[in-house]
């Protein structure tokens, strides 16, 4: 090895080993505790959905630094250990981020999966909690841009029964991209090597 070539090298493997893992981004998650809706509803006939929303809360992180949000996905149950046995998991509920305007989950409300994008689960369960999971979409990210930037994302629940709504914990776990320097500079190291190794007699 010439000796043109030797610190080069160094300089591309300390940076692999050193800079490179701590140059990455940290993913972010965050989550919310069960939610117990309130028991009764003062409300005539059948006019469902219930309104207003009812805030489940919020997931709150500290804002990505760095990389992009590139992917994520949001995820919990409809009922929760507090569930007789025997009886249904929750009140039919439609579930929302980004202030009603994203769906990620609803349960026995089958218009619901007509014309949204999230998925639609059974509620009646018995005992047994019903998991659900959203994957968010690239359009989704972008809707959010503000709110990840905020360190603040919101979960909703719009009611379609008079039973209570009950859900276990939510959680929320946020993709992070590279930092785009920390390719560059590698790509640069590594460029350094083979203009070097060209230039050798």
């Amino acid at each position: 090895m010439t000796k043109s070539l030797l610190p080069a090298l160094v300089l591309s493997l300390a940076f692999v080993c050193g800079v490179a893992p701590q140059a990455k981004a940290s993913d972010v998650s965050s989550s919310i505790g069960l939610y117990e809706g309130p028991p009764s509803f003062d409300f005539t006939g059948t006019d469902y959905p219930l309104t207003p929303a009812q805030l489940v809360g919020y997931f709150t992180f500290t804002p990505p630094s760095g990389g992009p949000v590139v992917g994520g996905t949001i995820s919990g149950t409809f009922g929760n250990n507090d569930v007789v046995a025997g009886a249904p998991n929750t009140a039919p509920v439609d579930l929302y981020i980004d202030n009603g305007l994203i769906p990620v989950a609803a349960c026995d409300d089958p218009d619901f999966a007509a014309g949204n994008s999230g998925p639609n689960y059974s509620c009646d369960g018995g005992s047994s909690p019903t998991s659900w999971t959203y994957t968010l979409t690239s359009s989704d990210i972008s809707n959010l841009s503000t709110e990840i930037a905020a360190g603040q994302i919101d979960l909703t629940a719009v009611q379609n029964f008079a039973i209570a709504v009950q859900l276990g914990p939510s959680s929320l776990y946020l993709n992070v991209a590279p930092e785009p320097s920390s390719l560059l500079l590698l790509a640069g190291g590594l460029a350094a090597i083979l203009g070097r190794r060209l230039r050798r007699p």
